[in-house]
């Protein structure tokens, strides 16, 4: 569905068992956050009006590995699927870094090119492997520590 200009609205509770993967990037009028299947293993909604991940994906989502909800509507973020592993929040008009990514225990890659309001970033996962912060302008901060492991 990746571009439908005019899309608005996708159905919920429709289980739809077989869905794994779903684009509806640029859908530009897209404001709801589409639940409609708890096997999604990746989501890209990037560029679209959706403001925030609803708390009810966290639990159902459990296989879900990227998400991709980068715009300017995104202004904060409370809820990511655990199971996530790389999470693209490039664009977005986040003014603080999202306490919920602290939290997530199996984080790769983490993307935040172009958040230009975002000041300071917390402790990162230890999981995570790559950070993009490219173009955040108004970061300052980043608190973070190296494991090291003997050989």
């Amino acid at each position: 569905m990746r571009s439908c200009k005019k899309l608005r609205v996708i159905p919920t509770n429709i289980d739809l068992a077989s869905l794994e993967e779903v684009h509806v990037s640029y859908c530009s009028q897209l404001k709801t956050f589409p639940e409609f299947s708890s096997n999604i293993w990746y989501l890209d909604a990037s560029n679209t009006k959706i403001k925030d991940v609803p708390a009810s994906v966290v639990g159902r989502w459990s296989r879900c590995r990227g998400l991709d909800i980068g715009s300017k509507s995104l202004k904060r973020i409370t809820n990511v699927p655990l199971s996530v592993t790389k999470l693209d929040l490039i664009n977005s008009d986040l003014k603080r870094f999202p306490e919920c990514i602290t939290g997530l225990p199996q984080l790769e890659y983490l993307i935040i090119e172009n958040c230009t309001k975002i000041v300071s970033i917390p402790v990162l996962p230890p999981s995570l492997k790559s950070l993009n912060a490219n173009n955040c302008l108004s970061l300052k901060t980043v608190h973070c520590s190296f494991h090291s492991t003997s050989v």
